[in-house]
Protein backbone atom coordinates (compact mmCIF):
# COMPACT_ATOMS: atom_id res chain seq x y z
CA UNK A 1 0.00 0.00 0.00
CA UNK A 2 2.80 2.55 1.15
CA UNK A 3 4.52 2.15 -2.38
CA UNK A 4 1.15 2.43 -4.26
CA UNK A 5 0.81 6.03 -2.51
CA UNK A 6 4.38 7.06 -3.57
CA UNK A 7 4.10 6.01 -7.03
CA UNK A 8 0.93 8.02 -7.43
CA UNK A 9 2.54 10.82 -5.55
CA UNK A 10 5.28 10.51 -7.50
CA UNK A 11 3.17 10.74 -10.93
CA UNK A 12 1.05 14.31 -9.60
CA UNK A 13 4.70 15.88 -9.32
CA UNK A 14 5.77 14.63 -12.08
CA UNK A 15 2.99 15.80 -14.88
CA UNK A 16 1.23 18.90 -12.63
CA UNK A 17 1.92 21.93 -12.33
CA UNK A 18 -0.16 24.12 -10.13
CA UNK A 19 0.57 27.93 -10.84
CA UNK A 20 -1.99 29.32 -13.67
CA UNK A 21 -0.84 32.07 -15.42
CA UNK A 22 -3.71 34.84 -14.31
CA UNK A 23 -4.96 38.05 -16.76
CA UNK A 24 -2.51 40.36 -15.74
CA UNK A 25 0.51 38.13 -16.33
CA UNK A 26 -0.81 37.38 -20.25
CA UNK A 27 1.10 40.31 -21.47
CA UNK A 28 4.76 40.07 -19.63
CA UNK A 29 7.20 37.89 -21.28
CA UNK A 30 10.41 37.24 -20.06
CA UNK A 31 13.75 37.45 -21.70
CA UNK A 32 17.44 37.80 -21.12
CA UNK A 33 19.05 41.05 -19.85
CA UNK A 34 20.45 41.78 -22.93
CA UNK A 35 16.77 42.57 -24.17
CA UNK A 36 16.08 44.73 -21.86
CA UNK A 37 18.53 47.80 -22.67
CA UNK A 38 16.07 50.24 -24.02
CA UNK A 39 13.63 49.66 -21.01
CA UNK A 40 12.28 50.99 -17.74
CA UNK A 41 12.67 48.87 -14.73
CA UNK A 42 10.00 49.39 -12.91
CA UNK A 43 10.46 46.64 -9.85
CA UNK A 44 11.90 43.33 -8.18
CA UNK A 45 9.95 40.28 -7.76
CA UNK A 46 10.58 37.18 -6.02
CA UNK A 47 9.37 33.73 -7.53
CA UNK A 48 9.29 30.54 -4.76
CA UNK A 49 7.62 27.21 -5.51
CA UNK A 50 8.26 23.81 -4.20
CA UNK A 51 10.69 21.68 -5.15
CA UNK A 52 10.02 18.75 -3.36
CA UNK A 53 6.30 16.90 -2.92
CA UNK A 54 6.59 15.36 0.21
CA UNK A 55 10.06 13.47 -0.42
CA UNK A 56 9.58 13.27 -4.19
CA UNK A 57 11.62 15.68 -6.16
CA UNK A 58 9.54 17.86 -8.62
CA UNK A 59 10.97 18.08 -12.23
CA UNK A 60 13.41 20.77 -13.26
CA UNK A 61 10.99 21.58 -15.99
CA UNK A 62 7.82 21.89 -14.00
CA UNK A 63 9.38 23.87 -10.92
CA UNK A 64 11.06 26.46 -14.10
CA UNK A 65 7.65 26.56 -15.94
CA UNK A 66 6.08 27.82 -12.14
CA UNK A 67 9.16 30.38 -11.56
CA UNK A 68 8.20 32.09 -14.64
CA UNK A 69 4.13 31.85 -14.69
CA UNK A 70 4.68 33.32 -10.87
CA UNK A 71 7.33 35.91 -12.12
CA UNK A 72 5.13 36.96 -15.32
CA UNK A 73 1.68 37.58 -13.03
CA UNK A 74 3.54 39.88 -10.50
CA UNK A 75 5.05 41.69 -13.01
CA UNK A 76 1.57 41.97 -14.07
CA UNK A 77 0.75 43.64 -10.74
CA UNK A 78 3.95 45.97 -10.90
CA UNK A 79 2.93 47.49 -14.11
CA UNK A 80 5.23 46.07 -16.52
CA UNK A 81 5.50 43.96 -19.23
CA UNK A 82 9.04 42.30 -19.31
CA UNK A 83 11.28 40.22 -16.23
CA UNK A 84 14.24 39.12 -16.69
CA UNK A 85 15.80 36.38 -14.33
CA UNK A 86 18.11 37.70 -11.35
CA UNK A 87 20.55 34.73 -11.22
CA UNK A 88 19.51 30.71 -11.25
CA UNK A 89 16.53 29.46 -9.39
CA UNK A 90 18.06 27.91 -5.57
CA UNK A 91 15.70 25.81 -3.80
CA UNK A 92 12.84 26.66 -5.70
CA UNK A 93 13.44 30.35 -5.60
CA UNK A 94 14.21 32.30 -8.04
CA UNK A 95 14.48 36.91 -8.11
CA UNK A 96 13.19 38.73 -10.82
CA UNK A 97 13.59 42.31 -12.43
CA UNK A 98 10.46 43.97 -13.85
CA UNK A 99 10.77 46.48 -16.53
CA UNK A 100 8.19 48.59 -18.86
CA UNK A 101 9.20 48.24 -22.29
CA UNK A 102 7.87 49.79 -25.89
CA UNK A 103 6.40 47.39 -28.48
Amino acid sequence: MRKIALLWIASLSMSCTWVSLREEGKGVRIVANSEVIACERVGNTKARVPRKVWIVPRPESAVEQELETLARNEGGKLGGNTVTPMGREREGERRYAVYLCGD
